[in-house]
């Protein structure tokens, strides 16, 4: 499958995604991260494409990817012109995996000092509140999920554009 992961940062699951067979692709609009994320990427795996640009301008063909994944997405995940761009460049029955948030379970020092920079940052809670009903209005079909990952309680929002008639 091909992959489009959004706001990539360093690099770290683009890197693990290639390792498991997917054609990656990663869009971020930081500089540093992108020629990060690049040499990480090329040493291991010259085929992944890494480039810079906006979430509301994707530079891609329509159609090119299977899935686009973002994790801890800023406001953008619920700009009309960033879904206008994402069915666009998603295959019919293309998937959208957005990861608003992780809440660390246990009370060691680790979980209680995350939890403390969530709530001074104010950034505990989803990313964007409406986006599931945003993504219905661009034409995809979306809902929430919560997933156990060991002691980590992961909260996305999935959807999926119109399958091809």
């Amino acid at each position: 499958a091909r992959v489009l992961e959004l706001g990539f940062g360093p690099g770290h699951l683009l890197l693990a995604m290639a390792g498991r067979g997917y054609r990656v692709a990663g869009l971020d609009v930081s500089r540093a991260m992108a020629r990060r994320a690049g040499r990480r990427l090329q040493r291991a795996h010259p085929g992944a494409l890494v480039c810079r640009g906006r979430a509301a301008a994707l530079p891609f063909a329509p159609a090119s990817f299977d899935a686009a994944l973002a994790t801890f997405p800023t406001r953008y995940a619920g700009d009309p012109a960033f879904l206008r761009c994402l069915v666009r460049v998603l295959r019919p029955g293309g998937r959208l995996i957005v990861v608003e948030e992780a809440v660390l379970g246990g009370r060691g020092i680790a979980a209680r000092a995350v939890e403390w920079l969530y709530r001074v940052t104010g950034q505990r809670g989803p990313g964007a509140p409406g986006l599931p009903a945003l993504l219905e209005a661009a034409g995809f079909r979306a809902w929430r999920e919560t997933v156990a990952v060991e002691d980590t309680a992961v909260r996305l929002v999935l959807a999926e554009t119109p399958a091809a008639e």
